[in-house]
């Protein structure tokens, strides 16, 4: 690690550097849960109307609302 490099971490707070980490995990956590939504609407638009696995996706969108409004605050 080059000398700038060093300092710049160094100068980082313990708070600053949890934000960081927080905001980082939160990012990813955001980009899962779009992968989750995206392939759950796919396999929604590939079932047919009133199919009986409809409900076991229907309870995957409200589970998938609840993590995103958690994280969301």
């Amino acid at each position: 690690m080059c000398s700038k490099a060093k300092e710049q971490t160094s100068s980082i707070t313990p708070e600053i550097r949890d934000q960081l980490f927080l905001q980082d995990f939160l990012t990813i956590m955001r980009n899962r849960l779009n992968v989750i939504g995206t392939s759950l609407y796919l396999l929604e638009n590939s079932l047919e109307a009133h199919h009986p696995q409809q409900k076991y996706v229907e309870k995957m969108k409200q589970e998938l609302e609840a993590l995103r409004q958690l994280i969301n605050g």
